[in-house]
């Protein structure tokens, strides 16, 4: 397949015809990242079409800057990470090669002053304005804390990024934030939020940085205008609120709703009384974890008996939280008719698949459960046991 190469990153005067150009860059594997190196040193020729593999995917792990009375007499002894963001910084051609990026904070590296972010914050705000073709970028923090509140000029540069034009899928990961700040992500047609929580709604500063580098429209919206697929990945049961908040916000426009719980977690509350499929209209899609036990059968009866007159989902999935199957006594005093009949009912004319599958339980050390596949399949059969109205019409999606 030939390269979708830009003309302006095709040198002039190649002694090459470009043709066998692309053909060595098809042959090269992508991911041979010591090969990609080593074509962009051979000559001037190489070196503009290789960074466009070699910067395609980039990690920016940020740092806060030495203290004063540590002496820094060259770059030899930066860390690699901080070497990374300069050399960004000072390149303005790399910007534009770059089609996903991650920015996230070294976990060993913590209690950092907020006077220690202003090289970090300076230099990513020089990289806006380069990454013309950014795509899919993921601000990754941790559960110990938010390093993206460390100092308000960098959270407010990390804000920014959130609105680049090209952006077309933005993942969140374990920050404090508020619904104002999501929904002023207006562009954004694909949205990951996972473990984030509720902070202070207090207003963003101005711009110690660059007048001119502020954001284009910082006033919150009431929707955003684009989302299609939005993923919710619940902290806690408290931050239910404030997540459905976002697929009401985008309600006009959102196909796509996951609504799942954490990982780490067994059996965690995902507080679903806090879905109002009614007001999602255009929603084709719904994914929903829930702990597989009595009281969750009855809330998702209410839940999709609460859709309305009439629903556009065409699929649903049901994720079961579970470790062990529940008695057959327990199981059999559940709500599965309501289920079943909401499933079923008048509403429900575009559905055409119900799917039944179980979260993947990740334990200490990150070993995930052994036992998931089969978890799977006497999931499926629980409920097509005991939703056979659904069964008959051909629902339920085999594993």
């Amino acid at each position: 397949m030939p390269l979708d190469i830009p003309p302006e990153m095709i040198p002039s005067g190649s002694p090459l015809p470009l043709e066998l150009v692309e053909q060595i860059f098809t042959e090269l594997n992508s991911d041979d990242w010591s090969s990609l190196k080593a074509c962009s040193l051979l000559s001037h020729t190489f070196l503009s079409l290789a960074r466009k593999y070699l910067f395609r995917d980039v990690t920016i792990a940020l740092e806060p800057d030495r203290p004063s009375n540590e002496e820094q007499t060259n770059d030899e002894e930066k860390s690699s990470a901080r070497q990374f963001l300069s050399f960004l910084a000072s390149n303005p051609d790399v910007g534009s090669c770059i089609y996903s990026m991650r920015l996230h904070h070294p976990s060993n590296l913590v209690g950092a002053p907020a006077s220690g972010w202003s090289t970090a914050s300076r230099e990513l705000a020089s990289i806006l304005p380069r990454l013309t073709r950014l795509h899919h970028l993921i601000v990754q923090s941790s559960f110990l804390s938010d390093w993206t509140m460390f100092q308000d000029s960098l959270r407010q540069v990390i804000i920014r990024f959130h609105h680049i034009p090209t952006l077309h899928h933005l993942e969140l990961h374990h920050l404090g934030t508020t619904r104002e700040e999501l929904l002023t992500a207006k562009r954004i047609r694909r949205l990951t939020l996972v473990g984030l929580y509720a902070k202070p709604e207090t207003p963003m500063p101005t711009s110690d940085l660059n007048p001119k580098a502020a954001i284009e429209d910082p006033v919150p919206q009431t929707e955003i205008l684009l989302l299609r697929d939005l993923s919710i990945t619940l902290k806690g049961p408290e931050t239910g609120a404030l997540m459905f908040s976002v697929a009401r916000g985008a309600a006009a426009t959102l196909k796509s709703l996951k609504w799942l719980s954490s990982p780490y977690i067994e059996s965690q509350d995902t507080c679903i009384e806090k879905i109002d499929l009614q007001v999602l209209p255009s929603l084709c899609f719904f994914a929903v974890c829930v702990p597989l036990d009595g009281p969750s059968i009855s809330g998702l009866a209410g839940l999709f008996q609460g859709v309305g007159e009439k629903s556009k989902l065409e699929g649903i999935e049901i994720v079961c939280d579970y470790q062990n199957l529940p008695q057959e006594e327990s199981v059999s005093s559940w709500n599965w008719g309501s289920l079943d009949e909401a499933l079923t009912g008048a509403p429900y004319t575009t559905l055409q698949e119900v799917k039944i599958t179980v979260k993947k339980i990740i334990f200490p050390k990150h070993r995930p459960s052994r036992d998931h596949e089969i978890h799977s399949h006497e999931a499926l059969s629980l409920f097509r046991n005991w939703l056979p109205t659904a069964l008959a019409r051909g629902l339920f999606l085999d594993i």
